[in-house]
């Protein structure tokens, strides 16, 4: 089938020959383009996301106490949603004009908040996740691992296929997972 470009899903001209919504290197090759930096900023967080789950499972299993490994990975949740509430709030009000910057095109706002919005669930979601891996709770994580895809698929089929939201059925699909990863991972996790 044939690919739809992101910009002739919500009724625009495309802006940028080749960049259709199931590339990601076409998305990022027109970003590059056009914002030089942008390999660098991915970079850097990609590296800043796994420096702190691999910091993280290192000083879990040098602490010595229960209370220390809790304090790791209290903090570690902490850090995650105090660095990512501002700064998708910051996205989020701004969403108009960085749409307009990078697409040319201020109606894909709507996507990008949507997608922001669920970064804080899908970090707390992460975070719980590790949690679970790191005190050897195979069986939580195998039912928020599993149950969240399932979740996902489900909620994907419905939003896309049966209500016909499109790429937004794919976004709000990816949110309803990501905030329901993040509060059963918080329930498993708590103690």
């Amino acid at each position: 089938p044939e690919a739809v470009s992101l910009a002739a899903e919500v009724g625009g001209e495309p802006e940028f020959e080749g960049v259709e919504a199931s590339t990601i290197p076409g998305t990022t090759d027109a970003l590059v383009a056009h914002h030089p930096g942008f390999p660098a900023i991915t970079i850097m967080s990609s590296l800043l996301v796994l420096g702190l789950d691999a910091g993280t499972a290192r000083y879990y299993y040098d602490a010595d106490t229960l209370g220390a490994k809790k304090k790791i990975l209290s903090t570690w949740l902490w850090f995650g949603l105090f660095l990512s509430l501002p700064v998708c709030s910051i996205l989020i009000v701004l969403a108009k004009p960085i749409c307009h910057l990078i697409f040319k095109d201020a109606d894909l706002a709507r996507f990008f908040i949507l997608g922001t919005a669920t970064l804080p669930f899908a970090s707390v979601a992460g975070v719980t996740m590790m949690t679970l891996r790191l005190t050897f709770h195979a069986k939580g994580f195998g039912l928020l691992s599993a149950s969240g895809v399932l979740l996902h698929g489900l909620a994907a089929l419905y939003f896309v296929v049966i209500l016909g939201q499109g790429v937004a059925g794919v976004f709000l699909a990816f949110m309803l997972a990501a905030i329901y990863r993040a509060l059963f991972g918080l329930l498993l996790t708590y103690k």
